[in-house]
């Protein structure tokens, strides 16, 4: 069972690392409006889409890799016919070129390979139309000079109490891959932080710009 869905049965409701002031701040970034079409990689138990749809966008598509996710949101989330669930990859979520205005992401990079992160990241860029918006919530390691021994260290440590292998990065590592992969500009808020080993583990977001071709 996925760890989020064992939390959700033990009553945990906000599952996010910069918790539930930061997914606001995220949005507030964003700035959803009645005009946007946003893609939401994982959705998860709902939480940050009912804040998205308490937007009124135009249109909003949750993708999930979990059948029992998506058969779920879809039980528990507005019955609109311009909210859908459907079951894909971040990484292949077979929906249309530049189909969204905004897309939106939380803790789930953080949990990913470095390649996976590339290919999530090129996806997200793949859906987005020129001028688009992409929103990220993770975890980040501080400060951005951080020893590679003390970061291993950090990641052994939160690996073992999720039970998922937690890969994440700096601040400035994290603002450096989305333009990498396409981002025009970069904004990000690190609020707080949380010691762990000689380091730090925080709540990051960073919402950035589609260059466009």
């Amino acid at each position: 069972m996925p760890g989020h869905w064992l939390l959700a049965r033990l009553g945990k409701r906000v599952l996010r690392p910069g918790g539930l002031a930061l997914t606001r701040a995220l949005l507030e970034s964003l700035d959803i409006e009645t005009d946007d079409t946003v893609v939401e990689f994982a959705p998860g138990l709902g939480g940050t889409a009912r804040m998205i749809l308490d937007r009124n966008p135009h249109q909003y598509i949750g993708v999930d890799r979990s059948a029992t996710a998506t058969e779920w949101s879809r039980h528990h989330q507005p019955n609109r016919s311009n909210v859908s669930f459907v079951a894909g990859k971040a990484e292949d979520t077979r929906l249309p070129d530049g189909c969204a205005s905004v897309v939106v992401g939380e803790a789930m990079l953080s949990m990913q390979t470095p390649t996976q992160k590339r290919h999530i990241l090129a996806e997200a860029f793949r859906l987005l139309r020129p001028g688009g918006r992409y929103g990220v919530h993770e975890l980040s390691l501080v400060p951005d000079n951080l020893e590679t021994e003390v970061r291993d260290e950090i990641c052994t440590a939160l690996s073992s109490v999720v039970h998922v292998g937690v890969r994440p990065l700096t601040p400035s590592d994290w603002c450096a891959l989305l333009q990498k992969q396409g981002s025009r500009s970069v904004k990000s808020v690190m609020p707080r932080w949380a010691c762990s080993g000689r380091g730090a583990s925080s709540g990051t977001r960073a919402c950035c710009r589609h260059c466009g071709s």
